[in-house]
């Protein structure tokens, strides 16, 4: 269980105050972490058996979906064939069975045996962590002043 740090004294009120969880993910973001977890979790899922599957069964709906339509996608707005293509992939059962595996899949180079997107995978203990941290140096920031 990570620590969590205590709150930092208002110098007016002497109430703790913490940040607001916006301030939180906004500064999460802007220091990378975000843009860090979701690249190793595209790296993860691309050396994934899940990800052959999913891939092949994309490739052959895509195939379909243009032969089926080509007449039609040819004078389409490209904005409204992405949609269209998109509308329609939603619609497939595999799809949405696929997103459901790929949440609860396990990464084999993870810590425990909680699906990558389970709050209790080795994903949110990292989350959990880098928070703590930004949450510490808060702390020591409003301490200092």
């Amino acid at each position: 269980m990570i620590d969590t740090p205590s709150p930092a004294a208002d110098t007016n009120s002497g109430e703790p105050t913490w940040p607001l969880p916006d301030t939180l993910v906004d500064q999460y973001k802007q220091q990378g972490h975000f843009d860090q977890t979701r690249k190793a979790l595209y790296q993860a899922f691309l050396q994934s058996e899940q990800y052959k599957e999913v891939h092949a069964k994309l490739h052959a709906f895509m195939q379909a979906y243009v032969e089926k339509g080509a007449d039609r996608l040819v004078y389409r707005d490209a904005r409204l064939r992405h949609s269209d293509l998109m509308h329609a992939l939603n619609r497939e059962p595999w799809f949405e069975e696929a997103m459901s595996a790929l949440a609860n899949t396990k990464d084999e180079s993870q810590t425990t045996s909680q699906p990558w997107l389970d709050e209790h995978g080795d994903l949110a203990q990292q989350v959990r962590a880098q928070l703590a941290l930004m949450l510490d140096a808060r702390t020591e920031e409003n301490e200092a002043s």
